[in-house]
This record gives structure tokens, sequence and C-alpha cells, in this order.
């Protein structure tokens, strides 16, 4: 709605690269760790996804958020950063912090993949302040979205991790 984009933008933000996988959640020692699964490419090809940094985490899982459960509230970024470095989670890649005019969104989001060659799907705008949270994807990737056939039922083509 208006209202929440308003206060989506009121203060300042992080902003993160938006990534192209499958949903996927982890529960460990009370917390709740959402992350993509990038093992197959959807509509992003991913070259350079980096591996797990511990047991912890499965391999092409990267945490886009984590959930306190015992202060009912999301992590921070560098309480993420901090979370999933213990965890062995890699994390997207930060692409802004502060405050941000409305008309410079698609100038952020407008930015090749750091886990590839090719242009990002979008960013993730997040407001710890007002506790809002949305995303932008690029107009290319909606566009490929409806022109090309489903990753669903396209054969499945794998990414690629670092070494």
């Amino acid at each position: 709605t208006d209202d929440e984009f308003a206060r989506l933008l009121d203060g300042p933000i992080v902003v993160e690269e938006k990534l192209d996988g499958h949903p996927e959640v982890l529960e460990l020692a009370g917390y709740t760790f959402y992350c993509e699964d990038l093992h197959w490419k959807h509509s992003v090809p991913y070259t350079k996804v980096p591996p797990p940094m511990g047991p912890d985490a499965p391999p092409f899982w990267i945490c886009y958020d984590v959930w306190i459960s015992d202060e009912n509230r999301w992590a921070t970024r560098d309480e993420k950063e901090t979370l999933c470095q213990s965890s062995g989670f890699p994390i997207p890649p930060l692409v802004h912090v502060g405050e941000i005019a409305a008309d410079t969104i698609p100038q952020l989001a407008a930015r090749q993949s750091a886990f590839g060659y090719s242009q990002a799907e979008g960013i993730v705008i997040k407001n710890y302040g007002t506790d809002v949270f949305g995303k932008f994807i690029n107009r290319e990737f909606q566009e490929g979205i409806e022109d090309a056939e489903h990753w669903r039922r396209a054969p499945l083509v794998p990414n690629r991790m670092v070494a």
C-alpha cells in the first residue's frame, strides 16, 4: 500500500540483492533461518554461489533472513551476519545502507548479480525501524517470466558454486 511504501523508505534502510531460488527454512538453536536454495537455475543463472561455511548449512543455501524466536523479531543485518557466520550460511550481498529516495530504487536494482554474470533479479529493501520489508524485481526479469516457460516445467540446469 502507499502507507507501507512510505514506511518502507522512512529512515535508514538495508538493501540486499534479491536472489532467484527455492525458499527453504531451517531451525537451529532457537533461530529460524530463511534461505534461498540456489542449486537449480530458475531465471537467473548463478556461476559464483558461495560454498557453505559450516556443517549446518546445506550447499547452495543462502540465508536471507533469521527469525529470533525468543525475542519474536527479525535479526538485523549485523545480527544476521554474526548468526550466519557461526552457523555456516552465506548471506545475500549488501547493496546499500542508509536513506534513499523512491526514484533511486530502479538504479539500485539494475546491477549485475554478485553470484554470477547476469543481471540480478532485483533487490530487497528492509526497514528495521518501521519493520517493513519489500522487494523490487527488475522489469527484464518480470518480462522474462511472462515470455518464457516457467523454470519448473523446463529441464533442470544446475547453478555453479565457487571452488
